[in-house]
Order: C-alpha cells, then sequence, then structure tokens
C-alpha cells in the first residue's frame, strides 16, 4: 500500500478526489477531511493523504466519528497483522496449501479506460476440499489481506502506465459450474471472514463487479438484497445472463479481453480443480492422539493446571458422529468459569483445531461433552498440548481467553446433508454479500 500511496500522490494537484458517489468532494466534505485529519494527527504520517483519508470518511457516508475510528481501526490492524510488510514476505506467510488451491482472483487485462480487471471462478474451485484442507482464518487472510495488497500494487503499475490516477479494479465473476451445493457453511464462513476485512481495511477500491453466468438463485437472492443497498453499489453490479461475451467486449478492448471470452487476450490462470487428500487436516493429525469412549448421555474431561501466559493447543476428532466440545476454569475462589462454551461439533467430518492463550492461572478442564445423545458412547482422539510461558510473561486480560482460533470444520452443521431451503437461500445471499465486501 505504502508505494501505491507514495505514488499516486503526484496526481494530487489534478485529479480531484471522489467523493464515492463518483463526484468530486464539496466544499463541506473538504471540511471534514481537515476535522478527520485533525483528530487523528498523532497516528497519520505524511503518505497518508486526503484522498486516502476520503475512502474511509465515503465509506461511512461521511460521518467524521465513524469514518476517523475506522481509520484509525485500520492502522492499528495494518500493525497487527504486518500489513506493510514486502508483497514476498506476506505471500510467503499464506501456507502453500492455501496459496496453491485456494487462489485468490487472478488479473488478465483492463478495461477501455485503463483500470485492471480481475477473474474469478469460485465454481472452478474444490469446495469440499477447501473446507477440509484449510482453515477459516488462513483463508481470510490471504483474500482479505494479501490480495488486497497486491491490488494497490497492480494499482500503482496501471497508474504509472498511464501516467493518470487508476485507484480502482475491476471483477469479473465467471459463476460457471458454480450451485449452492458448493456452499459448504465452512467456505461461507471463509466469505464472510474476508468480508469483514475488506470492508474494515479496503473500502471504496472497487469500481465495477460484473457476474456472468449467474444460476439462477444468484439472481433471485440479489433481487432480495438489492433494494436494501446504497444506490453507488447497485450502480457497480451488473448480472448478466444469455451473452456475457459480447458484455465483456463492451467492457474491454479485443486486445485486453480473454481468449475464453473471444477475445485476443491472456486468459486468467484458473484454479486447481481437485485438492490432494494428503492435504486434507486429516492427514496432518498429531502422532501422540490419545483416544478415549464417552459413554453415551456423559461427558469425559481433561484437566491441566496452566500457568498466566501458557498457550494451550488442541487437535481433536471423533468416530462417526459429532460430539460436544468446550473448555471451562476453575477461579480461585473454586466458582466455575466458561473459556469456551460448549457446543456441538462436526469433528466426526472434519478435525477441530484451535489455541487460547491463558490469561490466568489455575485448572482448565477440557471436555468432550456426548450428554445429547441418548443412544450412542462416542470415540475421541485428541491431542492437548502446552507450551509454557517465559518468566515474566504479562499478558493482557481478556477473562482468560486472549486469542482462540479453530478449524473451519467447527461451523459444520451436525444436522445432516441437505440443508433446508431457507439455509440454502441465506447460504446464496451470504455469497453475493461477500463478493460485494469491497464495493
Amino acid at each position: 500500500m505504502r508505494s501505491f500511496l507514495s505514488f499516486i500522490s503526484r496526481f494530487d494537484d489534478s485529479t480531484p478526489i471522489d467523493n464515492g458517489d463518483g463526484q468530486p468532494i464539496n466544499q463541506q466534505q473538504l471540511a471534514l477531511l481537515g476535522q478527520m485529519r485533525k483528530n487523528l494527527g498523532e497516528i497519520l504520517e505524511p503518505i497518508h493523504s486526503d484522498r486516502f483519508l476520503a475512502r474511509f470518511l465515503a465509506a461511512q457516508n461521511f460521518n467524521l466519528d465513524k469514518g476517523s475510528e475506522m481509520l484509525r481501526k485500520h492502522l492499528e490492524w495494518r500493525k497487527t497483522v504486518g500489513a506493510d510488510r514486502s508483497l514476498d514476505e506476506i505471500t510467503a506467510s499464506v501456507p502453500e496449501t492455501v496459496r496453491k488451491y485456494v487462489p485468490p482472483p487472478c488479473f488478465a487485462g483492463e478495461d477501455r479506460d485503463g483500470y485492471p480487471v480481475s477473474f474469478d471462478f469460485p465454481g472452478k474451485l474444490d469446495a469440499d476440499g477447501i473446507c477440509r484442507a484449510c482453515r477459516v482464518e488462513e483463508v481470510s487472510m490471504f483474500h482479505g489481506m494479501v490480495f488486497m495488497e497486491h491490488v494497490y500494487e497492480r494499482l500503482r503499475q496501471q497508474s504509472e502506465k498511464h501516467n493518470r490516477l487508476i485507484d480502482k479494479f475491476i471483477v469479473v465473476q465467471d459463476m460457471s459450474g458454480w450451485s449452492l451445493r458448493s456452499m459448504h457453511k465452512p467456505l461461507v464462513n471463509m466469505v464472510m471472514e474476508t468480508t469483514h476485512i475488506r470492508n474494515a481495511n479496503y473500502p471504496q477500491i472497487l469500481k465495477k463487479m460484473v457476474i456472468i453466468n449467474p444460476p439462477t438463485i444468484i439472481g433471485m437472492c440479489w433481487s432480495l438484497i438489492k433494494p436494501f443497498l446504497r444506490e453507488r453499489t447497485r450502480r457497480k453490479v451488473s448480472i448478466v445472463r444469455g451473452k456475457p461475451n459480447e458484455i465483456l467486449a463492451q467492457l474491454m478492448a479485443p486486445s485486453e479481453l480473454p481468449r475464453m471470452y473471444d477475445g485476443n487476450g491472456q486468459n486468467p490462470r484458473l484454479p486447481p480443480t481437485e485438492i490432494p487428500r494428503d492435504r486434507y487436516l486429516a492427514a496432518q493429525l498429531p502422532k501422540d492422539m490419545v483416544s478415549v469412549t464417552v459413554a453415551r448421555g456423559t461427558s469425559f474431561e481433561v484437566t491441566r493446571a496452566l500457568s498466566r501466559g501458557d498457550v494451550v493447543s488442541w487437535t481433536f476428532t471423533s468416530k462417526n458422529k459429532d460430539i460436544g466440545f468446550g473448555i471451562h476454569r476453575q477461579t480461585p475462589a473454586g466458582t466455575i468459569e466458561s473459556v469456551k462454551t460448549i457446543e456441538r461439533v462436526a469433528a466426526h467430518v472434519l478435525p477441530q483445531m484451535g489455541e487460547i492463550t491463558c490469561n490466568e492461572s489455575g485448572s482448565y478442564f477440557f471436555i468432550f461433552d456426548n450428554s445429547h445423545s441418548i443412544l450412542s458412547s462416542k470415540t475421541v482422539s485428541y491431542s492437548i498440548s502446552v507450551t509454557t510461558a517465559p518468566q515474566g510473561t504479562d499478558s493482557k486480560d481478556h477473562s482468560g481467553l486472549e486469542v482462540c482460533t479453530c478449524s473451519p470444520a467447527e461451523s459444520i452443521p451436525v444436522c445432516g446433508d441437505n440443508a433446508n431451503k431457507v439455509e440454502s437461500i441465506e447460504r446464496a445471499v451470504g455469497a453475493i454479500i461477500g463478493y460485494l465486501a469491497i464495493v
């Protein structure tokens, strides 16, 4: 981002600041930018121009307090995740399986005004394999932060190529092969977490989204959510039925339009259609797993005496059926507090993984709960490891829980394989909203 902001500063005098609706900001909005800069003066750098501030203010409809808070949180977030590292470094931080088998949209050509065009093919992805091989936080950080930092670099290159400000990009969403069966709930979670990262940190960066070859349900869901979107968002989205090549030919010159859409340009890279099973999380389980049988109507506890600052990680699976899992802690007064609420999880489908940092010393109880079952006992295999805190560790107090990350499997429904119609529509709507994250 920093190289992009540094480069486009040369256009500050020649190109008006966009107010988010495609119009130059007015005097009142300019005054709000000045007040915003005054409010955030201690954390802003010279590289943070009014144009950069305006993205966040416009995202909050020029509400000064909300825009200022949004930018403050964004700058803090960049420090936390290390977003200002080199592109090579942040890309290398993504696990190989995620980089190779869950690629973000691929840039191929530009539109007739010089804005870069990326192509996305969600129907080509191995949706089931992604859920079995990748964690939510890994995919969402790759698509939500790493990809968007690459977008900034692409915008810098386009601005340099055309010697004018190019600060937005276009997404062509080719839905060929996509169906509701692709929208496993963990995959929806990945989309939604990506949405959260992009909405909070990369506002006002999408010029246009063109959805081609959509299944009928996408059009239905778009009709449902369209009335609730801002006008500027509605203007940016086109759903194309019939002959998408003709629409894309209007968007891109023949030399830029990919050959797969009857142009002469370079085709975008298609994602792999299958993830090898040896990349599944289930193939990477710890070797020290302990197996126990949890009788019907009962629970099984693993107790660990932990100190403040200790990091505890766990992995577990169940055989054939789901199991409840949660974590409790005994306070110095002898009372029991919930650190992680007991929830039924589909550990028979995907390994469950997570981690916490203890902010209070005491006895922690890792509970495998089968009290909901009146007929079946459950076989659980688990591994719980502890990394002892260095002496002098002073963790922040978050009521005993600082970090808790879990595998995508934790959100897989345990009610069966066939989702009801309402849930199917919710997933489709969630997918569309996710793809609109950067409008």
